[in-house]
């Protein structure tokens, strides 16, 4: 195993921090956006089987 430098470690810290925030930028979006389709299909379906009753 690789001795761990500590600065080396706190170097690579805040890159993951910017990393870890462009992944939460990019998954909040898509998230909801998948939530409101997911609550949109089941209106729909509710609706359908509404009508067809």
């Amino acid at each position: 195993m690789a001795p761990i430098v500590p600065g080396h470690v706190t170097s690579l810290k805040p890159i993951i921090r910017i990393q870890a925030a462009g992944v939460h930028r990019l998954t909040v979006p898509v998230l909801l956006q998948n939530t409101t389709n997911a609550v949109t299909a089941h209106a729909l379906v509710v609706i359908v089987g509404v009508l067809e009753v």
